[in-house]
Order: C-alpha cells, then structure tokens, then sequence
C-alpha cells in the first residue's frame, strides 16, 4: 500500500469516528446522560456523507484521487463508496 492511499484510508478513518447510529462509541454513556430529558429521534440511513481533504507531506492539497484511492469502514467492516465526487 503506498503512503497516498495509507493516508488516504487514515484520513477517511479519522473522519468517520461514529458511524449513524452508532451508540456504542467511547462517548455513549456520556451523551445518553446528557439527553435523558430531551426528546429523541432514531432513524436508519442508507447513505450518509463523508468529506475529505487530503494533503501530502508539505501541506499541500492532494488531487486526481479517485474512488479506488478510498476505503470506508463501520466499526471493522469495510463499507462500499455509493457515490464518489471531487
């Protein structure tokens, strides 16, 4: 795996720490406690989005990536990319 796609998939990794309904995460019991008197609302979603900017060693932006440069995952399952656009 080159480092583009390493960072890539770390980057795609970082920005996707909770996954839609997802309350099972290290801040759980902590926000159940904060909303024990508010009104809730659950709902399941097929598709949800992920923006991502990815930048190389210098700090500059990284372009052409396409959407075999990318890995999504829940939880430890790898998910498929729906739709992909820069």
């Amino acid at each position: 795996m080159s480092t583009l796609s390493l960072l890539s998939t770390l980057l795609i990794a970082s920005s996707f720490p909770i996954a839609a309904g997802d309350n099972n995460g290290p801040l759980a019991p902590r926000i159940a406690r904060q909303q024990s008197n508010a009104a809730s609302i659950r709902v399941n979603v097929k598709l949800i989005m992920v923006p991502v900017s990815v930048f190389d060693l210098y700090g500059r932006s990284v372009t052409g990536l396409d959407r075999e440069n990318f890995r999504v995952f829940e939880g430890s399952k790898q998910v498929p990319i729906a739709a992909f656009s820069r």
